[in-house]
């Protein structure tokens, strides 16, 4: 009897032990609960708040697109139609199409620093459509070049239009051509501007 008092001694303890343990986890998980409630309710003001923010990006977006060079435009109307499309989608998370956004955001700061060459459509005066081959400088140049490289001409931004290129400028405007494709290795150009209140008299400065 004395044994059998001592080992229910025993397991009363050990009982009394784990039924503590026990109460502390129970007092850990209802302050976690409590915790993950909260940030619940905050990630559900944060998407409250991110969803507005998308819509702005994306109006901000359009209006660069429509108020900025034609730089790539083709591509750029392309993209800006994908994110507005993306946003309607249920099956694409809001995380994503923030990043969707943010990468398009980090596009259009790269044109305004960046030289490159590409093929475009554009519409001359005249109304006539033409492929041509097409170059940015940041976002201060914009020529375009026949197939034959024997016409050019410069977007002026002022007057929302093709102006052609003077022919003494056309060595330039080949050069330029070369290092955007990596035919040749940076140099100093003298081309005229798009974006200038400067008339075409006193339009070409160094860049």
């Amino acid at each position: 009897l004395q044994n059998q008092i001592e080992q229910a001694s025993i397991r009363l303890s050990n009982q009394t032990v784990y039924r503590d343990h026990l109460t502390q986890l129970v007092r850990s998980q209802e302050d976690e609960k409590q915790q993950l409630h909260i940030q619940i309710t905050q990630i559900e003001e944060t998407r409250q708040g991110i969803v507005p923010l998308m819509y702005q990006m994306l109006n901000e977006l359009e209006r660069i697109l429509h108020s900025d060079l034609p730089i790539r435009f083709t591509a750029r109307t392309e993209r800006l139609n994908q994110l507005q499309l993306l946003m309607g989608r249920a099956d694409i998370s809001d995380a994503e199409k923030f990043r969707r956004l943010l990468e398009a955001f980090q596009i259009e700061m790269d044109y305004g620093y960046k030289i490159s060459a590409y093929q475009q459509e554009i519409i001359l005066e005249d109304g006539s459509k033409r492929v041509v081959e097409q170059l940015h400088i940041g976002r201060i140049t914009l020529i375009s070049r026949s197939a034959d490289k024997k016409h050019a001409w410069l977007w002026l931004q002022e007057k929302q239009k093709w102006h052609a290129v003077e022919t003494e400028v056309f060595d330039e405007v080949n050069v330029a051509f070369d290092i955007a494709n990596k035919h040749k290795i940076p140099q100093l150009l003298r081309l005229p501007l798009s974006v200038s209140d400067l008339n075409q008299s006193q339009v070409k400065e160094n860049i």
